[in-house]
């Protein structure tokens, strides 16, 4: 910003932003990721800033719904 402040936005899964595929992957449960695909939501959905699932995984420290995502179809 021009007088020199910056802004973070805190990101909580608790807050609504994030679907239940981003809230699996966050917390590494790996059979709820499974269900939620095999029951047909997109392992591409995108929140509102442009994050994938498997990206909320990796950032959260969550090496096997990384794994998951990826065997599912993430990139």
């Amino acid at each position: 910003m021009a007088d020199g402040r910056s802004f973070i936005r805190v990101r909580s899964i608790t807050t609504g932003m994030f679907n239940e595929l981003m809230k699996a992957s966050a917390l590494g449960n790996v059979a709820q990721i499974k269900s939620l695909v095999a029951g047909g939501v997109d392992v591409e959905t995108q929140d509102d800033l442009g994050w994938w699932s498997i990206h909320m995984a990796a950032e959260r420290g969550q090496p096997k719904s990384v794994s998951a995502l990826a065997k599912l179809g993430a990139d």
